[in-house]
Order: structure tokens, then C-alpha cells, then sequence
């Protein structure tokens, strides 16, 4: 990766606006993604500190290094709109062609361990009683 990548995103620490810190890292996105295919030994389970260095800003100016709190409806809706885009996004861009491919492909599982992870459905009892309702509610209909 050039090393003007490792620059910016020391400079993007000291930026305010999360609309340019986005775009910048889409350029960083686009660049991590040639090295990948250009450099297949590099490891895919170490994250490039570039982008480490762009979550936390983007944390930071979201306010988003605090968990909320389960069930928060709004972050949940969120998620879920953003699933869509993604799929939208991989559609458009012809990136799975299959099921399979689109099930595994590393945009929708980690969107989905997101939202599996925020509406609280890792939690047995939670999700017994959420089947619990969703079943007693369709048999109402």
C-alpha cells in the first residue's frame, strides 16, 4: 500500500466531518482491496492499521465507541436499511452470482453478525420469546 495511505489517515485524526472522512476511506477501501488481489499471501486476518486507524476517527465523530443499548429500535432500523443498500450495492455490481456466494459473501456476514448482535437475538431467551409472540400473533390473523 503507498505509504501517502499511512499519512492520511494519521491526518484524517484531526478531521470533523464524517462525510469526508468516508470518502477518503473508500479510496483506502479501494487500494486494500487491489494489494489483496495483487499480493494474495497477505494475511486476511490481520486488519491493515490504515483502516484501524480510520475506524476509530469514524467511531469517534459518530459517537459510536459506547455500545447502545440493546434493543435501541432506531440503531436496529438502521442496520436493517443497511443491509438493503449492501445488497442493493452487491447486485448492481454483479459481486455474487449464487446464493451461496451472496450468503457468504464478507459484506452481508458481517452486516448480519451485526444485526444479529444488536437486537439482542443471541440471547435464547429472547429469541424464545420473540418466536413465542411471532407465532401467537400469525395465529391470530
Amino acid at each position: 500500500m503507498d505509504k501517502k495511505y499511512y499519512k492520511e489517515a494519521l491526518d484524517v485524526q484531526s478531521a470533523c466531518n464524517g462525510m469526508g472522512v468516508i470518502r477518503s476511506l473508500m479510496e483506502v477501501v479501494t487500494q486494500v482491496e487491489v494489494d489483496m488481489k495483487t499480493e494474495p499471501k497477505q494475511s486476511t486476518y490481520q486488519t491493515n492499521p490504515v483502516l484501524v486507524m480510520y475506524a476509530d476517527k469514524l467511531a469517534d465523530l459518530c459517537d459510536a465507541r459506547v455500545r447502545p443499548k440493546l434493543g435501541d429500535v432506531e440503531e436496529v432500523l438502521c442496520i436493517a436499511k443497511i443491509i438493503g443498500i449492501v445488497r442493493e450495492h452487491l447486485i448492481k455490481e454483479k459481486e455474487c452470482l449464487g446464493t451461496d456466494a451472496f450468503n457468504k459473501h464478507p459484506l452481508i456476514r458481517y452486516m448480519a453478525y451485526v444485526f444479529h448482535r444488536d437486537t439482542g437475538a443471541w440471547d435464547s431467551k429472547l429469541f424464545e420469546s420473540s418466536y413465542d409472540e411471532c407465532k401467537k400473533v400469525s395465529e391470530e390473523v
